[in-house]
Protein backbone atom coordinates (compact mmCIF):
# COMPACT_ATOMS: atom_id res chain seq x y z
CA UNK A 1 0.00 0.00 0.00
CA UNK A 2 1.06 3.35 -0.88
CA UNK A 3 1.89 5.62 2.57
CA UNK A 4 2.66 8.95 0.97
CA UNK A 5 -0.26 11.44 0.02
CA UNK A 6 -0.69 11.95 -3.70
CA UNK A 7 2.12 8.88 -4.55
CA UNK A 8 1.74 7.15 -7.74
CA UNK A 9 2.36 4.13 -8.90
CA UNK A 10 2.06 2.88 -12.57
CA UNK A 11 2.75 -1.06 -13.32
CA UNK A 12 2.94 -2.00 -17.05
CA UNK A 13 2.43 -6.17 -17.88
CA UNK A 14 3.10 -6.43 -21.32
CA UNK A 15 3.02 -10.16 -21.73
CA UNK A 16 1.36 -12.68 -23.63
CA UNK A 17 0.29 -14.12 -20.35
CA UNK A 18 -0.27 -17.48 -20.54
CA UNK A 19 1.40 -20.81 -19.39
CA UNK A 20 4.13 -21.79 -21.60
CA UNK A 21 4.54 -25.11 -18.81
CA UNK A 22 1.02 -25.83 -18.77
CA UNK A 23 0.80 -28.42 -21.18
CA UNK A 24 3.66 -29.90 -19.48
CA UNK A 25 1.06 -30.18 -16.06
CA UNK A 26 -0.40 -33.68 -14.42
CA UNK A 27 -3.85 -33.54 -16.63
CA UNK A 28 -5.37 -34.94 -12.91
CA UNK A 29 -4.56 -31.20 -11.46
CA UNK A 30 -7.03 -28.81 -10.77
CA UNK A 31 -5.86 -26.26 -12.02
CA UNK A 32 -7.23 -27.00 -15.41
CA UNK A 33 -6.94 -25.40 -18.72
CA UNK A 34 -7.00 -21.37 -19.14
CA UNK A 35 -4.99 -19.00 -20.75
CA UNK A 36 -4.14 -15.66 -19.04
CA UNK A 37 -3.64 -13.85 -16.13
CA UNK A 38 -5.62 -13.69 -13.05
CA UNK A 39 -6.96 -10.43 -12.07
CA UNK A 40 -4.95 -8.55 -9.94
CA UNK A 41 -5.68 -5.21 -7.64
CA UNK A 42 -3.17 -2.92 -6.99
CA UNK A 43 -2.49 -1.39 -3.96
CA UNK A 44 -4.21 2.27 -3.45
CA UNK A 45 -2.47 5.24 -5.54
CA UNK A 46 -1.38 2.57 -7.57
CA UNK A 47 -2.38 1.80 -11.84
CA UNK A 48 -1.77 -1.91 -13.31
CA UNK A 49 -1.87 -1.98 -16.69
CA UNK A 50 -1.90 -5.34 -18.80
CA UNK A 51 -2.08 -6.02 -22.59
CA UNK A 52 -4.75 -8.09 -22.85
CA UNK A 53 -7.93 -8.79 -20.86
CA UNK A 54 -8.11 -10.75 -17.49
CA UNK A 55 -7.93 -14.54 -18.64
CA UNK A 56 -7.44 -13.78 -22.06
CA UNK A 57 -3.64 -14.19 -23.91
CA UNK A 58 -2.11 -11.48 -26.50
CA UNK A 59 0.41 -12.07 -28.99
CA UNK A 60 3.92 -11.04 -29.09
CA UNK A 61 3.84 -9.50 -32.57
CA UNK A 62 5.58 -9.70 -35.48
CA UNK A 63 8.54 -7.24 -34.82
CA UNK A 64 10.70 -6.31 -31.83
CA UNK A 65 7.63 -5.22 -29.41
CA UNK A 66 4.07 -6.08 -29.25
CA UNK A 67 1.35 -4.27 -30.57
CA UNK A 68 0.70 -3.09 -27.33
CA UNK A 69 3.98 -1.46 -26.41
CA UNK A 70 3.98 0.23 -29.90
CA UNK A 71 0.94 1.70 -29.37
CA UNK A 72 1.66 2.49 -25.80
CA UNK A 73 5.12 3.82 -26.47
CA UNK A 74 3.16 6.29 -28.98
CA UNK A 75 0.30 7.48 -26.79
CA UNK A 76 2.77 7.67 -23.71
CA UNK A 77 3.89 10.83 -25.58
CA UNK A 78 0.75 12.85 -26.43
CA UNK A 79 0.44 16.06 -24.66
CA UNK A 80 -1.89 17.02 -22.31
CA UNK A 81 -3.68 13.75 -22.14
CA UNK A 82 -4.14 11.96 -18.54
CA UNK A 83 -3.09 8.50 -17.46
CA UNK A 84 -6.23 7.55 -17.86
CA UNK A 85 -7.12 8.62 -21.02
CA UNK A 86 -3.37 7.43 -22.35
CA UNK A 87 -4.46 3.83 -21.41
CA UNK A 88 -8.39 4.33 -22.80
CA UNK A 89 -6.69 6.17 -26.07
CA UNK A 90 -4.06 2.28 -26.17
CA UNK A 91 -6.93 0.17 -26.11
CA UNK A 92 -8.94 2.02 -28.41
CA UNK A 93 -6.24 1.98 -30.68
CA UNK A 94 -5.07 -1.82 -30.00
CA UNK A 95 -8.98 -2.86 -30.42
CA UNK A 96 -8.80 -1.43 -33.74
CA UNK A 97 -5.65 -2.85 -34.97
CA UNK A 98 -6.12 -6.10 -33.69
CA UNK A 99 -9.92 -6.50 -35.17
CA UNK A 100 -11.32 -6.53 -31.19
CA UNK A 101 -8.89 -9.79 -30.80
CA UNK A 102 -7.16 -7.89 -28.15
CA UNK A 103 -8.41 -5.71 -25.50
CA UNK A 104 -6.03 -4.02 -22.79
CA UNK A 105 -7.34 -3.51 -19.42
CA UNK A 106 -6.50 -1.75 -16.28
CA UNK A 107 -6.93 -2.01 -12.87
CA UNK A 108 -6.64 1.20 -10.83
CA UNK A 109 -6.68 3.33 -7.33
CA UNK A 110 -5.36 6.07 -8.10
CA UNK A 111 -6.20 9.05 -6.01
CA UNK A 112 -5.96 13.00 -5.63
CA UNK A 113 -5.78 15.12 -8.67
CA UNK A 114 -5.76 14.37 -12.93
CA UNK A 115 -1.84 13.03 -13.74
CA UNK A 116 -0.18 14.30 -16.81
CA UNK A 117 2.84 12.80 -18.24
CA UNK A 118 3.47 15.37 -21.13
CA UNK A 119 1.58 18.58 -19.44
CA UNK A 120 2.68 21.69 -21.34
CA UNK A 121 1.63 24.94 -20.54
CA UNK A 122 -0.14 27.39 -22.55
Amino acid sequence: ESTRENQLNFIVLDACRDNPFESNWNKTRSYGKGGGLAKIPPPTGSLIAFSTDHGQTAADGDGGNSLYSQVLAEKLLEENVSIEQVFKNVRTEVLKLSPEKQSPVEESKLTGDIFYLNKKSE
